[in-house]
């Protein structure tokens, strides 16, 4: 045990001798710290972060950026979501917005305490691009990338019309048949059945629908934050695995 104000001689191992003359070269002092236990293990961060207003370029959405977190910096490609309390679903942001919090989702070393803070820097210039402070680590984090399917009606009458340009085969209609749809002007309705073999279908809404209407569906897909090197090994296996299954089918007679 090393008491506080004691002096302590550290050899380390492993390090390269043009360390510690680059060190001081460039008179940056050398920083040593300790991990706790499970903090060499790579898991989810939530961070809440802020654009900072002296950056001026474009922070879009896993994208590579310079992480640097506690004691540890690292190459992390975040994704951006909205900082909305009391749900268990986010809506995903495909570019970073000044003077709004967002949170930003990464692959990171786990991280105790509260408050760590956390600086996002662009990989090139090392410029300030964001700022803030370690939120939680939680894999459960629900991130949603909205995706509005758009056609127009080709006959109306009454509550009911056929659509077209949405769907362009009978089974993708069969298959979004479940979702709801819902109108420019405020009807909602559901498809009621396919047309023909090129994607028409009927449907009908809760009013009566014009011909200049525009019918919508509103589709939504989970969005995760994109590794740089975190599984690298588990991809080469991966590969390593799908190639020797191939060798397999081609030697079958």
């Amino acid at each position: 045990v090393v008491n506080p104000g004691q002096w302590v001689i550290i050899h380390i191992v492993g390090v390269p001798s043009d360390l510690l003359d680059r060190l001081r070269k460039d008179k940056v002092p050398l920083v040593i710290g300790a991990l706790l236990e499970h903090e060499n293990k790579i898991s989810v961060l939530n961070s809440n972060i802020c654009k900072a207003a002296t950056y001026e370029g474009p922070v879009k959405s896993r994208e590579p950026l310079l992480m640097s977190c506690g004691i540890w910096r690292r190459m992390v490609r975040p994704a951006f979501s909205e900082n909305t309390v009391n749900c268990d679903k986010h809506k995903f942001e495909r570019f970073l917005h000044v003077g709004r919090w967002s949170v930003a989702t990464v692959y990171a070393p786990l991280t105790f305490g509260t408050n760590v803070p956390v600086m996002l820097l662009n990989p090139t210039s090392k410029d300030l691009v964001a700022s803030g402070s370690v939120s939680d680590l939680s894999p459960d984090r629900i991130i949603l990338k909205k995706v509005v399917l758009s056609g127009y009606p080709i006959r109306v009458k009454k509550n009911w019309a056929v659509v077209r340009y949405m769907f362009f085969s009978p089974e993708d209609v069969r298959w979004y048949k479940p979702v709801d749809l819902w109108t420019k002007y405020g009807m909602s309705g559901r498809i009621l059945e396919p047309v023909g073999t090129h994607g028409l279908f009927k449907c009908s809404f809760n009013k009566p629908i014009k011909n200049h209407d525009t019918i919508c569906m509103s589709l939504y897909k989970r969005v995760f934050p994109k590794p740089v090197e975190e599984f690298k090994d588990l991809q080469a296996e991966q590969a390593a695995e799908k190639g020797a299954n191939e060798d397999d089918e081609l030697m079958m007679p």
